[in-house]
C-alpha cells in the first residue's frame, strides 16, 4: 500500500506531466502561426518605414503642401500603417480583431468629442495651410485682429498688430471669419476723402 504523501506526489507529477504535454502540443500547433506572425511583423515594419518615408518625400516635393501640413499628414499615414500592421499580426495569432477595431473606434470617438475645439483648430489650420488665404509676412485683417502674420501653425496663427501687440489667434476663429489680405495684390484702390469748404 502506498502512503498518502506518495499518492499526492504521484498526482502532482502526473498533473505536471499533463501540463507539459499540453504546452508541447500547443507549441507544436502554434509554431506555424508564430513563424507567420514574425514574418508579417518583420516585413510589415520594413514596409511601414519605406511607405512613411515615401509619403513624406512625396508631400514635401509636391510643393503644394506646406511643410507643417506635410509632416502632419505623413505622421497620420505612419500611425495608420502601424495600426494596420498590429491588427494583421494579431490576426495571425488567431485573435479576433473585430472587438479591437470597435474599441479603437469608440476610443477615437471619445477623444474626438473631448477635443472637439482643439480638433476644429487643427482642421482650420490645415485648411489655412492648404488654401493659403495669407502667408507669413502678409498684412491681414480678420474679425477684430489686424496686423502682420508672423507664423502659421496647426493650432494658432501668430499676428503682430500695428500697435505692436503680439496676438495668437485660434485658427478656427480666423477660418470662420472673412479674411482681408492687404498684401496679396500689388495694386489696389485707395479712397481719400478731402473736405472743401464752400467759401474756398
Amino acid at each position: 500500500m502506498t502512503s498518502p504523501k506518495l499518492a499526492n506526489l504521484n498526482a502532482k507529477l502526473a498533473n505536471e506531466f499533463d501540463v507539459a504535454a499540453q504546452a508541447l502540443v500547443w507549441l507544436r500547433e502554434s509554431i506555424p502561426q508564430l513563424v507567420g506572425a514574425i514574418a508579417v511583423l518583420v516585413i510589415g515594419v520594413i514596409l511601414v518605414r519605406l511607405l512613411s518615408k515615401a509619403a513624406d518625400r512625396a508631400l514635401i516635393r509636391s510643393g503644394r503642401v506646406e511643410p507643417t501640413v506635410a509632416k502632419f499628414l505623413s505622421n497620420i499615414i505612419k500611425y495608420a500603417l502601424w495600426v494596420v500592421l498590429i491588427i494583421t499580426v494579431l490576426t495571425q495569432f488567431g485573435v479576433r480583431t473585430t472587438s479591437i477595431i470597435a474599441a479603437l473606434g469608440g476610443l477615437a470617438l471619445a477623444v474626438g468629442l473631448a477635443l472637439q475645439g482643439t480638433l476644429s483648430n487643427v482642421a482650420a489650420g490645415v485648411m489655412i495651410l492648404i488654401q493659403r488665404p495669407f502667408r507669413v509676412g502678409e498684412a491681414i485683417s480678420a474679425g477684430t485682429v489686424t496686423g502682420t502674420v508672423q507664423g502659421i501653425g496647426l493650432f494658432t496663427t501668430e499676428i503682430l498688430q500695428h500697435d505692436g501687440l503680439y496676438v495668437m489667434v485660434p485658427n478656427n476663429e480666423l477660418w470662420n471669419k472673412p479674411i482681408v489680405n492687404f498684401t496679396r495684390m500689388p495694386t489696389r484702390r485707395f479712397e481719400l476723402l478731402i473736405g472743401i469748404g464752400y467759401s474756398d
